[in-house]
């Protein structure tokens, strides 16, 4: 993914990994998590790829 975010440094790369890992981790074991299971592929793509990506946008701050 590095190359696809100019000036974020590994360390920095890193730190997002692990909160978008942490992001999905906490919605599949939340109460959320069934209501994500039961929901259409295509709507939950839809609501959680932005979300993710966010993690990976954009340059260092």
């Amino acid at each position: 993914m590095a190359p696809n975010i100019p000036g974020v440094d590994e360390q920095e790369l890193v730190l997002r990994t692990r909160c978008a890992a942490g992001l999905l981790n906490w919605l599949a074991l939340t109460p959320i998590g069934s209501e994500l299971a039961a929901m259409p592929a295509e709507r939950l793509e839809r609501q959680l790829v932005p979300v993710v990506a966010g993690a990976f946008r954009g340059g260092a701050g």
